[in-house]
């Protein structure tokens, strides 16, 4: 964590992201085509239930709306705030709700070597530094 901490103070000093569609500059909706990562409801046990089509990304589509450097916004939202909003939406339904994890299912279908490009790889980098500083 210790390497990443200089990409943790920059998000805190921006409130990590708060509005996602300024900190990527561009419409969340536009951004999920090419980044699809959804919400698709809950587990038996509460948690958020997240369904990624990584066979669908593409790395190409994300570059012409964001650069790297701004989709750093896009994550930390993801954790500092989306997450949170899901957390809270639990809690409403059932108080007692107290687990902060979440379920990803990732599909892989579609996803072949020559989709793994350099700068797929990059943006896979850059989601688990910052995933890093949730181990939950």
């Amino acid at each position: 964590l210790d390497e990443n901490q200089e990409m943790f103070d920059q998000a805190k000093a921006h409130e990590f992201y708060p509005n996602v569609e300024e900190a990527i500059g561009a419409p969340l909706s536009v951004f999920l085509s090419q980044y699809p990562f959804l919400p698709v409801g809950r587990g038996k046990n509460g948690c958020p239930v997240n369904y990624f089509l990584a066979g669908k990304i593409n790395p190409e589509g994300i570059l012409c709306l964001t650069t790297i450097e701004r989709l750093q916004g896009y994550f930390w939202y993801s954790f500092m705030w989306k997450f949170k909003q899901e957390v809270r939406k639990a809690q409403e339904r059932d108080p007692d709700f107290v687990r902060l994890e979440g379920i990803n299912i990732i599909e892989l279908d579609g996803l072949s070597a020559s989709a793994m490009s350099s700068e797929t790889m990059e943006v896979i980098r850059l989601a688990s530094k910052i995933s890093d500083f949730f181990p939950e």
